[in-house]
Parts: C-alpha cells; sequence; structure tokens
C-alpha cells in the first residue's frame, strides 16, 4: 500500500498528474485503494487558481467509477465476487453493508461518500440490490463533490497557507460536515411530510 501510495504522489507532481488524477478518480470507487484527495490536494497546492476545477474533474470520474461499481454488481457480481472478496474487501463488510440498506438509501449512500470508509462495497452493493439509479447518482454525486469541494475551495482561496489544516483535519471536517447535512436532510423531509399530511 505505501508503495502505491508514495508512486501516487510522485506521479503527482509529474507531467502525468491530470491523468493520474482521472485515474485515481474513475478507478478508486471501483477498486483502487487511494482515495482521490491525495492527487487533488497535491495539485491543487501546485495550482491553487485550479483546485475548483480539479475538484470538478474529480467529482466528475468518481461519479462515473461508481456507476461503474453499480453495474459491475447489478449485472456481473455472480461472475466477480471472487474477486472482491479476494482483494478488495471482506464478507463481513458486504454482509453489513447489504443490511443497511434496508434502510434510507439515499442517507446511506450520500454519509458513505463522506466517511474514509471503503465505499466500494456499499456502491457494488446498490446495484445487487437495485437501488433507485437517479437516487443512487444524487446522493453519491453530491456527496463526493462536497467533500472535494472542502479540499477545493480553501486552497482555492488562501493557497498554501492552508495547507496543514486541510492535511490534518479533512477526515473529521468532511464527516462532520457530512452528519450535519443528514441531518438537515432529515428535518427537512419530516417538515414536508408534516405539511403534506395536514
Amino acid at each position: 500500500m505505501r508503495r502505491i501510495y508514495d508512486w501516487v504522489i510522485r506521479a503527482s507532481n509529474s507531467r502525468w498528474a491530470f491523468a493520474v488524477l482521472v485515474f485515481v478518480a474513475l478507478t478508486e470507487p471501483v477498486f483502487f485503494p487511494i482515495p482521490p484527495e491525495v492527487v487533488l490536494m497535491t495539485m491543487s497546492f501546485s495550482r491553487p487558481k485550479r483546485a475548483l476545477f480539479y475538484a470538478a474533474v474529480s467529482s466528475l470520474f468518481t461519479l462515473l467509477g461508481g456507476v461503474v461499481s453499480y453495474l459491475i454488481g447489478k449485472f456481473f457480481w455472480n461472475a466477480t465476487q471472487d474477486f472482491f472478496f479476494k482483494y478488495v474487501f471482506s464478507q463481513e463488510l458486504f454482509k453489513k453493508a447489504s443490511e443497511v440498506y434496508d434502510k434510507n438509501a439515499f442517507i446511506t449512500i450520500f454519509t458513505i461518500g463522506f466517511t474514509p470508509l471503503p465505499d466500494k462495497v456499499f456502491l457494488i452493493s446498490a446495484g445487487i440490490f437495485s437501488v433507485n439509479f437517479p437516487v443512487f447518482l444524487i446522493s453519491y454525486g453530491l456527496s463526493r463533490a462536497i467533500r472535494y469541494l472542502i479540499v477545493a475551495v480553501p486552497i482555492f482561496f488562501f493557497g498554501d497557507r492552508v495547507r496543514g489544516f486541510v492535511e490534518r483535519h479533512f477526515n473529521t471536517v468532511t464527516m462532520a460536515l457530512g452528519i450535519l447535512l443528514v441531518m438537515i436532510f432529515l428535518f427537512v423531509r419530516y417538515f414536508i411530510s408534516k405539511v403534506i399530511s395536514q
């Protein structure tokens, strides 16, 4: 894992950095172990005024990667499950992922997009259990876009001055914001249901 991480860091500082960002963003939701933020932060600190563009690219290709995982689960799970159980995630984690879809799919996918947990198993499970595709797209796309903007916006405005803060507190900030947004979503849904029922 450390060798892969070191390779990503080196590549992020090379002329192939943009291609590496696309590759990591596209494959991380499927099998790649290193999150796109590693490349996103490196490239953004090198060119702060392009940070928002890099975040948009990360969001787009991560969403496409998420769609690939969804389609694997929906159409190719029987043919690929041995590979994923051996190299990507455990059967125990897969079982836990299957249990959470008995609850709200939108909140599950939206929340997972903010956590450091391996979301691959949840994305593939979404396909296996035929989670509504528009719900899947909106929840995962929105959560990942917000997550990348948490990195890109401070760098865009403050550049290298926020390097230490972003690198040290990224996971804490994203999880806290994710929980806050889920609470807002639940409150709005509850309020709307009350209005409709009157």
